[in-house]
């Protein structure tokens, strides 16, 4: 048996970085309530291997386990859209390509000013991510666009080793505009 505080600090991590329970349950095979009473304090003790699915648990694992419906942080999608702004894509060009995946034309731009939420459905994240990989090699065309992202510090896509680690450079690349 092993003291659950420690699993608790780590859902709570895990948590204020816009995983939403759901998913992070989902991540590690577990009812969303027994990882509720985890959380909560209800829960003490708990078994050895419980314990281990918890604190082993590498959040981007989240990402590629989780269902289009759960949540997932937003930063690694917005730093994919600014990255690309920064290149010259607007808004627009990218709501194309995300209509043609299956999003709404409008989405990129309201996720790109989204200033209230600190998460995004995985299937949107999904979306930009597949954007990216299309269009992180490929100039866009609008300078103005690539000027105004590089005023606001956003940084070109190969500034980091993974977008989807939260703990790479966050700085000034994350503020929306």
């Amino acid at each position: 048996m092993s003291y659950a505080r420690n699993a608790r600090r780590k859902i709570k991590r895990l948590r204020s970085w816009g995983f939403s329970t759901e998913s992070i349950a989902s991540a590690v095979v577990m009812t969303q309530p027994t990882l509720d009473s985890i959380r909560r304090g209800d829960t003490v003790k708990m078994y050895d291997p419980t314990y281990s699915e918890i604190m082993d648990l590498d959040y981007l694992e989240i990402f590629e386990t989780v269902g289009n419906g759960m949540f997932v942080p937003l930063y690694p999608s917005l730093r994919r859209i600014q990255a690309l702004n920064r290149m010259g894509w607007t808004h627009r060009a990218l709501g194309s390509y995300n209509e043609a995946y299956g999003g709404s034309k409008w989405s990129i731009e309201r996720l790109s000013r989204s200033e209230h939420s600190s998460s995004v459905f995985a299937g949107t994240h999904r979306r930009v991510e597949r954007i990216f990989d299309t269009l992180c090699m490929t100039p866009g065309t609008n300078d103005r666009a690539r000027v105004k992202a590089k005023n606001l510090g956003y940084v070109p896509p190969m500034w980091w080793n993974n977008p989807n680690n939260l703990r790479e450079g966050q700085g000034r690349a994350l503020q929306t505009t």
